[in-house]
């Protein structure tokens, strides 16, 4: 192993991202054979290990030299791209060796010298075991096997390889800190081969001068190596449109040459043209992305690589000035939290329901390879058709989300409307250890900014463990006024400056509306109690908050009023007490003290009545009928399988079955928890709820107190039958009378809306 010798954190970047991309299309290449036998896959994890396998087998079972070989490479490919992305795959089988034996499987013994079968595979698996010793580290000896002269790519039938392993070779240089070596050792071939055959025609020609101007930047010389860049685009856009690799090589290139204009200078005219390259470049990773299928969106390897693209997009969007950058960035982060909802509800089938299952599986067949040839387009219809299905059986929310389609982010920030919203993202780049955290504030009438942020030391004491101490969430009901986590800091880190300035012009009686799509770690934050000034003024006091999964999922319709009929079901326990809520819809109870599931009007004067059977089965049988949904119980779990616990118990995945109201209450611990995985959206029984047709849901993110529960619920309630008002004001309005209490007698509650 050697050290690495290049200095410039930017140009590290580069490279890094460049090795992430080439090897994402071998793996998914790699990958064909498991696409084939898809309903052996049951998780993205099991897609890399079927095909590592079958490769592995085929490797010692197959007659042919050549197809040993390439199941020896296909094999190898596997293993280092699980490498890269801190995925390592369950084997003991090493890529240097596999890539190794891949070159051998190549060659015959003749006279003692190895001498090659076929000419042109020969080179191609030599270039991959370059590659591949110099992602080893192995710098000098991947050298030594790149430095071939132009004359051994004659005739051969591999003549554009000469650029990927000039490439190969400029790198080893770079990693052995010998920047200035790149001009010397590529000099010849630019006269001799690029400019003097056919070669200057070769796709592949950008490589050469991509790595040409790589050198440069790592010398610092930043004029030339934005010529270089220009030069290497031009080319690959002249030439490569049809080239199957295309799309990672000018991925590659054009955030290579955005950062480094950036670097030029973050405003003027270099930034206008890096943020045309980062549009470009987010254009390709989103049509890349569009044709892996379910599966490889969602929870894959292939999905973490391009998770750390958009890292690197998002890092450079955030320098970039002006409100174009700002949108780019929210649409960065807005396809960085696409989409685990399909792989989600496959691999955990048995808590959905078949319906929805076995559309699911319609999908995949559609994404599978078939033995009838078909055109992305023919493909693409069909998926368009099933699509339709999902909106038209379950709602556009779900279809969305399980065939997410580009996102118009103008058409977002409309949707917005008058209120502000607040988006974050915890993404991870090609370099660093730990994500990166960014945040986009939309403001009213428009206006838009994002930015990267780094969580300071309040943000990591509230979410991280210290020792055996548990985070604060579950620490907040043990709690009172005089201990607890610092608000203040908190919203210091968390809230940008510039909201926090809207926020101090407000009063109580003129709160701002705030909508929040949060993300990873913030989606457990109680932000009504953050503290917005040095006072001690709580962010509810100013704001009215609700919570959204995603921005993409508002509605262009505003949050309705909560209306009657109501369906009631309270459910006692030892630790759920509904006598205040039966109190305030005057329920009966029957002989066993059992609250019966019931119909309410919000008049005084006509009384409650009782519904047959389950609470599911009579949203099934009136969907249409009834306006609010309100539940006590005891909640536990956590994404599909979260579930209240009713006489016949509900899971988030059944209730994607029924028809939900625009409002709902749940006066339950925990099934307001959005427990966000790095890769996909939440999804919880709140995000099943507003898929099924609710637009306002009032919930509990942790475990409440039973003792400020059923008060709280209740005193939401008393509103609702009062007077017209939303779910979300209500709960507001129960919160502020509760302000001298401890956060966890109200702060847990949260308003999501859709």
């Amino acid at each position: 192993m050697t050290a690495d010798g290049v200095r410039n954190a930017a140009v590290q970047r580069v490279l890094a991202r460049d090795d992430l991309l080439t090897m994402a299309k071998d793996a998914e290449a790699a990958v064909g054979i498991a696409h084939q036998r898809d309903r052996l896959v049951q998780t993205a994890a099991d897609l890399f290990q079927v095909a590592l396998g079958h490769h592995l087998c085929a490797a010692e079972n197959s007659s042919s030299r050549a197809a040993r070989s390439q199941a020896l490479y296909h094999a190898g490919a596997l293993i280092r791209f699980c490498q890269l992305v801190d995925e390592p795959l369950d084997t003991d089988a090493d890529p240097v060796l596999l890539y190794q034996e891949a070159d051998a499987q190549l060659r015959s013994t003749t006279g003692g010298e190895r001498v090659p079968h076929d000419l042109n595979l020969d080179i191609k698996t030599r270039y991959r075991r370059i590659r591949d010793l110099r992602l080893h580290e192995d710098y000098r000896q991947a050298q030594d096997l790149a430095e071939m002269s132009d004359d051994e790519f004659f005739a051969t039938g591999a003549e554009p390889y000469r650029a990927h392993v000039q490439y190969e070779h400029g790198v080893c240089l770079l990693r052995l800190g010998q920047a200035r070596q790149v001009d010397g050792a590529f000099r010849e071939s630019e006269k001799a081969y690029w400019d003097a055959t056919r070669a200057g025609r070769f796709v592949t020609r950008h490589r050469y001068d991509f790595m040409r101007g790589i050198a440069a930047w790592e010398l610092g010389d930043g004029p030339t190596a934005s010529g270089r860049f220009a030069t290497a685009l031009g080319h690959l856009t002249r030439t490569g449109r049809r080239d199957p690799q295309y799309d990672a090589s000018a991925l590659s290139l054009m955030l290579a040459f955005a950062e480094q204009l950036t670097v030029l200078g973050p405003a003027g005219p270099d930034a206008t043209r890096a943020l045309r390259l980062a549009r470009r470049a987010i254009d390709i990773a989103e049509r890349v992305r569009s044709r892996w299928g379910v599966i490889a969106r969602s929870q894959s390897p292939l999905s973490m690589a391009f998770r750390r693209v958009y890292g690197d997009i998002a890092l450079l969007v955030s320098l970039l000035p002006g409100t174009g950058a700002a949108k780019l960035g929210l649409r960065v982060a807005l396809s960085a939290k696409q989409t685990g909802f399909a792989s989600r509800m496959r691999t955990e089938r048995a808590l959905v329901t078949r319906s929805i299952s076995l559309l699911i599986e319609d999908i995949m067949d559609v994404e599978r390879p078939s033995r009838t040839p078909r055109t992305e387009a023919q493909v693409a219809g069909q998926l368009q058709t099933l699509k339709v299905e999902l909106e038209r059986r379950f709602s556009p929310m779900l279809a969305d989300t399980v065939l997410p389609a580009p996102r118009d982010v103008s058409r977002l920030v409309d949707l917005v409307g008058h209120r502000y919203a607040l988006d974050y993202v915890s993404v991870p780049d090609t370099l660093a250890k730990t994500p990166n955290w960014f945040r986009t504030l939309i403001r009213p009438g428009g206006g838009i900014e994002f930015e990267g942020f780094t969580p300071g030391p309040h943000f990591t004491a509230f979410f991280e463990r210290d020792g055996m101490r548990e985070p604060w969430l579950k620490r907040l009901r043990r709690t009172d006024l005089k201990r607890g986590p610092d608000w203040r800091g908190l919203a210091r880190e968390l809230l940008p400056a510039s909201l926090l300035a809207d926020l101090a012009a407000r009063t109580r009686d003129d709160p701002v509306e705030l909508l929040i799509s949060t993300h990873a770690a913030v989606s457990l934050l109680p932000w009504a109690a953050l503290q917005i000034d040095d006072a001690g003024t709580r962010l509810v006091e100013h704001a009215i908050i609700d919570q959204t999964p995603v921005l993409t999922c508002l509605s262009e319709e505003p949050v309705p009023c909560v209306a009657d009929p109501a369906l009631v079901r309270l459910v006692a326990s030892r630790d759920v007490d509904v006598e205040p809520e039966r109190a305030q819809w005057r329920l009966p109870v029957d002989a066993d003290l059992r609250v019966p599931l019931s119909s309410c009007r919000f008049d005084a004067d006509t009384q409650p009545t009782t519904v047959a059977g389950e609470l599911l089965a009579a949203l099934q049988d009136s969907p249409d009928f009834w306006r609010v949904v309100h539940i006590a119980s005891h909640g536990s779990g956590e994404g599909l399988g979260q579930r209240l616990d009713l006489p016949e118990a509900l899971t988030a995945g059944q209730a994607l079955a029924a028809r939900w109201p625009e409002s709902v209450l749940m006066a339950s611990c925990r099934v307001g928890q959005l427990v966000n995985l790095a890769h996909a959206e939440p999804f919880s029984f709140v995000t099943a709820l507003l898929t099924r047709g609710s637009r306002c849901v009032v919930a509990a993110i942790g475990d409440v107190p039973d003792f400020w529960a059923g008060p709280t619920a209740a005193a939401i309630v008393e509103q609702v039958r009062s007077a017209p008002i939303r779910l979300d004001v209500a709960l507001r309005n129960a919160q502020l009378r509760l302000l001298h209490e401890p956060v966890a007698a109200w702060a847990l509650f949260t308003a999501y809306a859709r």
